[in-house]
Formats: C-alpha cells, structure tokens, sequence
C-alpha cells in the first residue's frame, strides 16, 4: 500500500468518524442514549438561568 492510498483511506475513515460524532452529539439522540442506559435523568423544561454571585 502506498503512503497516498494510506492517506486516502485515514482521510475516508476520519470523515467517517466525524459524521457519526455529529450524529450521536445531537440532543434527541443523547436523550435518547440516556433513556436507554436507564439513567435517571430527565430533560429541563425550564431554560437555563446565569448564576451571579456578588462580591463583599
């Protein structure tokens, strides 16, 4: 195998990896991964609120 065809193939596969980790960092799809595992944990329907602390 020649290292050009060697480099094709990396390129191939690193185009593939990065296509499933888009797909499986979407928010319906680790929603439902977590429902799967039985994790407990539920989606917020509230949106989430900045924390501000005061300085004394």
């Amino acid at each position: 195998m020649t290292i050009q065809s060697e480099l094709k193939e990396l390129r191939s596969k690193k185009i593939a990896v990065e296509s499933e980790l888009m797909y499986i960092s979407k928010q319906s799809v680790v929603a439902e991964m977590v429902e799967e595992a039985n994790l407990g944990l539920e989606e917020s329907v509230e949106p989430p609120y900045k924390i501000t602390v005061r300085e004394k």
